[in-house]
């Protein structure tokens, strides 16, 4: 009878397999404003729905009032939010709708210095990546048990 050798995991395999919850349990909601700070944002979660950490959802529903994806992100198991700046429109937006964020990231906070326009340097969403994703994993251990 021969072994059946393990199959090692991608990063992405590896990152759900730790997490209790699922990933589309985890919704995330991130700006996408106009400048580098909020492509940047809008840019981390769509890394982080790549590599199965949670599942991005629109915020602007959010913002014009749909009934059914209010109803979605009240019933999450986790609220994820990523605003480029202070002004935190995204987390602005849903706390409007009754929705509280279960976690709150400004990349501005982050040691990124916000300017106009959408270039942004890679190395700066990579940080905010990362740093996004410990948070995630740690408050996914507490909260999903």
């Amino acid at each position: 009878m021969t072994e059946k050798t393990p199959e090692k995991k991608n990063s992405t395999e590896s990152a759900k397999s730790e997490m209790k919850c699922q990933g589309n349990d985890i919704l995330i909601y991130a700006c996408s404003g106009a400048s580098n700070t909020g492509q940047i944002a809008n840019q981390v979660a769509k890394d982080l729905t790549i590599s199965g950490i949670g599942k991005m959802a629109c915020l602007t529903v959010i913002g014009i009032g749909s009934p059914s994806h209010i109803k979605n992100a009240k019933e999450a198991k986790i609220r994820v939010v990523i605003d480029g700046c202070q002004t935190i429109c995204a987390k602005k937006m849903l706390e409007r709708e009754g929705i509280k964020p279960d976690l709150s990231f400004v990349i501005a906070d982050m040691g990124v210095k916000k300017s106009p326009g959408p270039v942004f340097e890679a190395n700066d969403v990579k940080t905010a990546s990362e740093k996004i994703t410990a948070k995630i994993k740690e408050y996914v251990k507490e909260k999903c048990k």
